[in-house]
């Protein structure tokens, strides 16, 4: 790419996904929740704004040693929802009533126990899921399978439905995404850049502030907002970062 070269990147700092990850306030609270979980039974609910990099930080984290099966939340039925949770596991969904995979992925839980390794479901975009496919997973928290459920921070309101109760009584860690601060938005900035290139972009300390305004400090919005603003860089043919290129950029933003 053009914008690489110009700026003497190995590959997009801010495109990309890289192998190292900025350790921000949330990635160290997940991080030690996570810990924490591996050693329990019961849900861990993690929840944030979108792009707050809840889902990143918890797939970057899961311990591999467990069994890590991922479903990403939708209108899904029950049925639908153990359909997919028994062909992830491998167990026979074919013309099988729910009851019968439910059992076959509990006594498939039962012998990754016997191994020593702990099945987790981590379900992703929780709060698109309808409540009565919300109200199977009480199968799922009698059996003692550990859940990670990652949404919006909308759905903790819906977890005050009364037919969630058992949900609510299962979760053992709670834990709500604030995305970057100031200071934790300059860093990233800086990590991302230093990733990609020895010779970090040079931008004024004062300018972390503008950036933070207009990105509220959530790291989607930072990694799309920089590409912007390294591309109109490029286009004019500078590697000066100052107040009227990030205005150009949030204006480009904006739709």
């Amino acid at each position: 790419m053009k914008v690489n070269e110009f700026f003497n990147f190995s590959s997009s700092p801010f495109l990309n996904n890289h192998d190292s990850m900025y350790e921000s306030k949330d990635y160290r609270e997940i991080d030690k929740r996570l810990e924490f979980f591996n050693e329990q039974s019961g849900t861990a609910l993690f929840t944030g704004i979108h792009g707050t990099g809840k889902s990143t930080i918890i797939k970057y984290l899961l311990d591999t040693t467990n069994k890590n099966i991922y479903i990403r939340g939708g209108d899904l039925t029950s049925f639908e929802f153990f359909n997919q949770l028994g062909r992830s596991l491998e167990v026979d969904t074919n013309h099988c009533h729910i009851s019968k995979i439910y059992e076959d992925i509990v006594t498939r839980a039962d012998t990754y126990k016997a191994n020593n390794k702990k099945l987790v479901i981590i379900i992703d975009d929780i709060e698109r899921l309808p409540v009565k496919t919300l109200e199977g997973f009480k199968l799922l928290c009698d059996s003692e399978i550990s859940l990670i459920l990652i949404g919006h921070s909308s759905f903790r309101s819906r977890l005050k439905d009364g037919r969630l109760a058992f949900l609510v009584n299962d979760i053992i860690i709670n834990y709500d995404c604030g995305g970057l601060s100031v200071s934790e938005t300059k860093e990233y900035i800086k990590h991302r850049l230093s990733l990609v290139s020895d010779n970090v972009l040079n931008i004024d300390d004062r300018y972390f502030n503008t950036i933070f305004t207009y990105t509220n400090g959530i790291p989607q919005i930072i990694n799309k907002y920089m590409s912007t603003v390294l591309l109109i860089a490029y286009i004019r043919n500078t590697k000066t970062i100052d107040n009227k290129l990030l205005q150009l950029a949030n204006d480009e933003m904006e739709i």
